[in-house]
């Protein structure tokens, strides 16, 4: 049960973080030289990259379905718990958003000239960072 209490915690940050990009920053505010937050709606995945809208929520839809499935009948050693929640936070997070929004997800963190993107996206690539390290560090030394 505190696995999907987690989940709940981390989705709702998201979708509050992505509340306040649209209710603040109707004008981008520059905090450092390299750190802007500036909304932008997106209507594609990773990099802005263009994909059918129907298609995409299906594919989404089916993974996030999976990963809470997983997620709760798994037994998951604590690290591989935090990144599995963390993905599925982050998937989640922005499935509400395509559903909410006409299939666009709220982008407003702006680092250099990298793509603009949210607290999901940054849940989803700790995750699968996390996921790599442990997979890695699981395979038997020869």
């Amino acid at each position: 049960m505190k696995k999907l209490f987690w989940l709940a915690v981390l989705v709702g940050i998201d979708q509050y973080s992505k509340y306040w990009a649209v209710h603040n920053l109707k004008i981008p505010r520059k905090i450092t030289d390299f750190f802007t937050l500036r909304f932008v709606e997106n209507s594609g995945i990773a990099f802005s990259i263009p994909i059918p809208q129907i298609i995409l929520l299906v594919v989404i839809s089916a993974i996030v379905l999976y990963l809470v499935y997983y997620l709760w009948k798994t037994e998951l050693t604590n690290p591989a718990k935090i990144s599995v929640i963390l993905i599925t936070a982050g998937a989640l997070g922005n499935l509400i958003d395509r559903f909410l929004n006409n299939g666009k997800v709220i982008d407003f963190l702006s680092f250099w000239d990298f793509p603009i993107f949210n607290l999901a996206d940054t849940f989803i690539t700790c995750g699968v960072v996390l996921y790599l390290f442990l997979e890695i560090l699981s395979v038997p030394k020869t």
